[in-house]
């Protein structure tokens, strides 16, 4: 049986670490926010996002781009508009700040004779104001679509997205604009498509990754270097049989080399997840493990301090948490994450913390029973330490039927802040309303102070006594057996935690006798999310 687990709202929101949460639900008069897909901070207080807008009454949609203060307050936004009315943006890509400026892809639909899109780059100062835009357009092709950008090497910037049947890689000068260098991304092996999936700069050294579709569809990674000069390419097959495989995320280890995760077809029916080494030297591939679990595929990888891959695979019955060492690929460490049988939980984004941690991403659904059945699905944020073991969930979710949270997008900025975007659908309206929620809090703890109303209240901790003096108890609501307790001071600082398992409506004490007089919270993380409460230690 689920328990449903709910980050409390209203807690001390002066004295605990700051963090909020907001939507775009009222963004502008009769104006609908939705699919803020990206979204990045300047390390410095002001987080940027950019999502789909739709004008109900004026019947105008695009994108918006805007900012946010450390308290969540909008001070800026602006309209995305190419400086030709020939194009209307339809899409964003990226957003990147870079050395003080804000660069964002957006691919925009050409109004004038045959229908084509083409991929843009856009600078923007801190203002919000726009400072250069260049496009892909590249002949023949009627659809050009941007991927990611990345800082590039001396001042420039790398732009990197799919033109028909070709990707492209283009490298502009951060100042003005001016393209320093081109290059066409073509596995060059007969007629195929190559797909642009992942884009990695690393000084000098500029990786590639996507899938190539010729007879059979494979992987490929390319090197270039600083101009933009292909030093390799290879195509890989990790079936070894001519099957069908496919790229999802590359990540480098600690020496530049790269890791590639995905999945290949084992049958025609059966997908099993595999990770390959690339040398950066030369392109070949030291080894590849293939996972022997059916229905699995590598969703996303990092690298821990050491250099060995750490990877998400989704699977059936649980996702898993697997490291390789770096050397000859053994598998180090494996487990399975979010193992409880009625949610189903798809990871779809990784990104890499402090102290091998790691942090992902994924939607969820599951149903749960309180005297009647009710159905669950969202987001969930989820951190894990060097051996997978979860430290914290963070639950974007609503039991509302007419409520839906899709996909979203987040960032972990100086190890402390997790800045995160979620689309939102009302369902229950005709036409379906859509806006998106976003927000930013603590990458230690998991922590927000404040949420927004679209919620459900789960009820408190039964938290006794309420204040102490040597002992704390609380009755669990769910059965968990590696449910995490942790205590938080008022300065958002975990100082004490704690593995252990719970049995539903069984006390289960604490001791705080260590703890000098004040204010605390306590932390209850179970596989379906968090529950918080705040007492008082006499």
């Amino acid at each position: 049986m689920l328990c449903l687990i709910f980050l409390m709202t209203g807690i001390y929101q002066d004295t605990f670490a700051q963090s909020w949460q907001k939507t775009t639900l009222n963004f502008a008069p009769d104006t609908v926010v939705s699919s803020a897909i990206v979204c990045d901070y300047d390390n410095a207080g002001t987080k940027y996002f950019a999502g789909y807008y739709y004008d109900i009454v004026n019947f105008d949609d695009g994108i918006f781009l805007w900012k946010v203060n450390s308290a969540g307050t909008i001070t800026g936004k602006v309209k995305l508009t190419t400086n030709s009315s020939l194009w209307i943006t339809q899409s964003v890509k990226a957003v990147k700040f870079i050395s003080g400026a804000l660069y964002v892809a957006v691919d925009a639909k050409y109004q004038s004779g045959i229908l084509d899109m083409d991929a843009f780059i856009m600078k923007f100062n801190t203002n919000l104001v726009k400072q250069w835009e260049r496009f892909q357009n590249r002949t023949g092709d009627p659809n050009d679509f941007g991927i990611s950008i990345e800082a590039g090497p001396n001042t420039s910037v790398i732009f990197a997205g799919n033109s028909g049947t070709q990707g492209f890689i283009n490298k502009y000068s951060r100042a003005d604009g001016t393209t320093m260098a081109s290059n066409v991304i073509d596995p060059g092996v007969g007629a195929g498509t190559a797909t642009v999936v992942k884009l990695i700069v690393n000084g000098s050294f500029i990786f590639v990754g996507g899938n190539y579709s010729n007879s059979t569809a494979n992987i490929y990674v390319q090197r270039y270097d600083g101009l933009l000069v292909k030093k390799w390419s290879n195509i890989f097959d990790p079936s070894s049989n001519a099957s069908n495989s496919y790229f999802y995320d590359m990540a480098l280890d600690t020496a530049g080399n790269p890791g590639v995760c995905g999945y290949y077809k084992y049958t025609s029916s059966i997908n099993r997840a595999f990770i390959t080494k690339y040398s950066k030297s030369t392109g070949n591939t030291p080894w590849t493990k293939k996972i022997s679990i059916d229905y699995s595929e590598g969703r996303g990888i990092s690298a821990d301090a050491a250099g060995n891959y750490i990877c998400i695979l989704e699977a059936s019955p649980f996702p898993r948490f697997y490291k390789f060492n770096n050397s000859n690929g053994a598998v180090l460490t494996h487990k399975s994450i979010f193992n409880n049988q009625m949610v189903e939980f798809v990871p779809y984004k990784l990104v890499k913390g402090a102290a091998g941690s790691t942090y992902v991403m994924g939607r969820y659904d599951s149903t749960y029973f309180d005297g009647s059945w009710h159905p669950e699905a969202g987001v969930i944020i989820s951190k894990l330490n060097d051996s997978g073991n979860r430290e914290w969930n963070h639950k974007f979710t609503s039991t509302r039927a007419d409520w839906w949270r899709t996909m979203g997008d987040f960032g972990v900025y100086n190890n402390t802040t997790v800045i995160y975007s979620v689309d939102e659908q009302d369902v229950s309206l005709i036409p379906k309303e859509y806006y998106a929620t976003y927000g930013c809090f603590s990458a230690t703890t998991g922590l927000r102070t404040g949420d927004d109303n679209h919620l459900p209240d789960a009820g408190k901790l039964n938290i006794y006594p309420n204040p102490a003096t040597d002992q704390i108890s609380f009755i669990p609501t769910c059965n968990d057996e590696n449910a995490i307790i942790e205590i938080i001071d008022a300065a958002g600082r975990m100082i004490q935690s704690e593995n252990s398992a719970l049995s539903k409506q069984q006390p289960y004490d604490i001791s705080i006798g260590t703890l000098t007089q004040g204010y605390y919270l306590i932390k209850v993380t179970t596989t379906n999310g968090i529950s918080i409460e705040k007492f008082l230690k006499q």
